[in-house]
C-alpha cells in the first residue's frame, strides 16, 4: 500500500518491533496498532473501566436487592470486653462521661412519634422487572444502548478467527452456543457464495473502442440506410468492373 516503504523491512529497520510469537486476534483487538499491519483510521477503545461491584446472580428467585457475602463480609476486626466504658472523644480529652449502663438506659427511653413515617412507604420496593433493569443498568457499552449502529460477528475480519476455532475449554454454555452459531452462518454463506470471476477477462469490443483504429459514433436510420445503399453501390461497382476487365482480357 506504501510504496516508500518497500525498502524497509523486519531485518533492516531498527525502529521495528519483530514479533516472533503467534499473534492472536485478541492482540490485535486489544492493541491495533502494535500487532496490525498498517491501521488506518482504527480508534482505540475503553482500555480500563472503573471498578464494579454488582454482581449478576443466576438464580431467579433471589431478591433484587439481597445481602451478597461475597461483597459484604460481616467480621469483628476488634474485640472489647463486656464491660468496656464507651465514652466519645470529647469525654476522654476532659476526662468524664457516662458509664455503659446509663447510656443503654438512653437508648432504650428513644422512641420516634407515632406520626412520623419513612418516605415511600406505601410503595413497593421490587417488582418482576427489577432485577432486569439493574443488569441492564450495569451492563457494559454497547449492551445498555437500546439503539445505535451494531454490526454482524461474521461480518468483521478479527472476529471471523474466532468461532473458526476451538471453543476455549471452561466456557460457559451460551458462549460454546454462540460459537456453534456463528459457525454454521459462516457455513452457510460459504456453500451459498459463488465462485469468484477471473480478473483477467477482458471485453474483446471495450479493448478495440480503447484503441486509435476503432471508434464509435451516433447515426440516424436515415442516414444509416443511406451509408449501406452507398457502400452496395460502390460494391457492386467494382465488381462489375473487375468482371469486365476480366472478360477482355481473356477476348
Amino acid at each position: 500500500m506504501d510504496a516508500y516503504d518497500e525498502d524497509w523491512n523486519e531485518f533492516n529497520d531498527i525502529n521495528k518491533v519483530i514479533i516472533r510469537g503467534m499473534i492472536r486476534s485478541e492482540y490485535k483487538i486489544a492493541f491495533p496498532h502494535l500487532y496490525n499491519s498498517l491501521p488506518r483510521s482504527v480508534h482505540l477503545g475503553v482500555y480500563h473501566e472503573p471498578k464494579n461491584v454488582y454482581i449478576k446472580t443466576d438464580d431467579p428467585d433471589l431478591p433484587a436487592f439481597y445481602f451478597d457475602p461475597l461483597i459484604n463480609p460481616i467480621s469483628q476486626r476488634q474485640v472489647l470486653s463486656a464491660h468496656t466504658q464507651l465514652i466519645s472523644h470529647e469525654d476522654a480529652v476532659f476526662g468524664y462521661g457516662k458509664s455503659g449502663d446509663e447510656e443503654m438506659e438512653d437508648e432504650d427511653a428513644f422512641e420516634l412519634p407515632d406520626e412520623i413515617e419513612p418516605f415511600f412507604a406505601e410503595e413497593e420496593l421490587e417488582n418482576d422487572k427489577t432485577a432486569d433493569a439493574l443488569a441492564l443498568f450495569w451492563a457494559p457499552y454497547p449492551y445498555d444502548k437500546r439503539s445505535g449502529r451494531t454490526r454482524r460477528a461474521q461480518d468483521i475480519p478479527l472476529i471471523k478467527n474466532f468461532y473458526q476455532e476451538h471453543c476455549p475449554p471452561n466456557q460457559p454454555v451460551k458462549i460454546r452456543v454462540s460459537y456453534q452459531k456463528l459457525l454454521k452462518v459462516y457455513v452457510l454463506n460459504t456453500l451459498k457464495q459463488k465462485p469468484p470471476k477471473a480478473m483477467g477477462k477482458r471485453n474483446l469490443f471495450r479493448s478495440l473502442k480503447n484503441t486509435k483504429f476503432f471508434q464509435t459514433t451516433q447515426l440516424d436510420w436515415v442516414e444509416a440506410g443511406l451509408q449501406v445503399c452507398r457502400q452496395g453501390f460502390n460494391m457492386l461497382n467494382l465488381l462489375i468492373h473487375r468482371k469486365v476487365s476480366v472478360g477482355q482480357e481473356r477476348t
